[in-house]
């Protein structure tokens, strides 16, 4: 696995597409406040016949306009560097897996009625930690760890909604980015620490039955696979 590069744009058309798709449907929803009603998640419109639910809540957002750019800036930064590590096609099934995963974990009762593309970008955010375990001289922008210590501890505080919870993993994270910014020659260790982090993350979105945990090891596992029989 070599070292991963900013490239063109044009090497990142599958990123580009989902994030692009993502944004003309969510601008919908709020021009048109109907498109977030059929698309979002509802059991019994899904028991109803209306199969598509089961993915389409991957392309509008519940929460408005800061869910919607959170979770672009959360698609482009990891898909990024999952499409230069996986290839196109194969970030692609990363993702739609995590989401897919993420949804029906929704449907059983974790999240029944909400919408959003968080659980995609969940997705390839374990398969790029899959990567950081299986293999040793993957070097990834600082930036990109950066923001998945802070995308995964605002998962966790907008769950437990504690402000003493809340102020120790932003503790964590500022520790742990700090650490990483001053790993200039050892990659591997600092790819090791985020890894473990978002694991062990992970495992309490789990235990909390939030479906982003479900979605990161969708992707971890998905990335697993691909690999395994590739």
């Amino acid at each position: 696995m070599d070292k991963v590069k900013i490239l063109k744009l044009r090497s990142y058309k599958i990123t580009i597409a989902i994030a692009l798709i993502t944004s003309i449907v969510t601008i919908s929803q709020f021009v048109n406040p109907q498109v977030l009603s059929i698309l979002r998640r509802n059991p019994e419109s899904l028991l109803s016949g209306q199969w598509w639910r089961i993915i389409t809540p991957l392309l509008v957002h519940s929460d408005g306009w800061m869910q919607f750019a959170i979770n672009i800036i959360g698609i482009i930064s990891f898909g990024f560097i999952g499409e230069q590590l996986f290839g196109g096609y194969k970030l692609l099934l990363i993702y739609l897996a995590g989401g897919l995963i993420g949804e029906i974990a929704g449907y059983i009762g974790w999240d029944a009625f909400g919408a959003g593309s968080s659980i995609g970008w969940c997705g390839i955010l374990g398969g790029i930690i899959f990567l950081l375990f299986k293999y040793k001289n993957i070097i990834i922008p600082k930036m990109v760890y950066i923001i998945a210590l802070y995308y995964v501890a605002g998962l966790i505080i907008n769950v437990i909604k504690n402000y003493t919870v809340g102020t120790i993993f932003f503790v964590i994270v500022i520790v742990l980015q700090t650490y990483t910014l001053r790993q200039k020659n050892n990659c591997t260790l600092a790819d090791n620490v985020l890894a473990t982090y978002v694991i062990l993350c992970g495992i309490l979105l789990l235990f909390l039955h939030d479906i982003h945990g479900v979605a990161i090891f969708g992707g971890f596992l998905t990335a697993f696979i691909i690999t395994k029989f590739k």
